[in-house]
């Protein structure tokens, strides 16, 4: 994983207040497509997963996202 996409993963979290810690940074950078839009779109999806299930966002709930996404 590169610095620069954990960078903006960091950023986006931020840009919608959103607290999270450096393992859920690692653990969705390995498993996103490596671009600026993928990026973005995980961050969108996670966000929106976390209100609508109104759960804090963490490492199982991005575990329980990424799995929907690729079936």
């Amino acid at each position: 994983m590169t610095p620069l996409l954990r960078a903006v993963l960091v950023k986006l979290f931020a840009d919608r207040q959103l607290g999270v810690d450096e393992s859920l940074i690692g653990f969705v950078a390995n498993r996103i497509e490596r671009s600026f839009a993928g990026a973005r779109a995980v961050v969108a999806r996670l966000d929106a997963e976390a209100m609508r299930l109104k759960r804090p966002l963490s490492r199982v709930l991005a575990a329980d996202v990424l799995r929907a996404d690729e079936a």
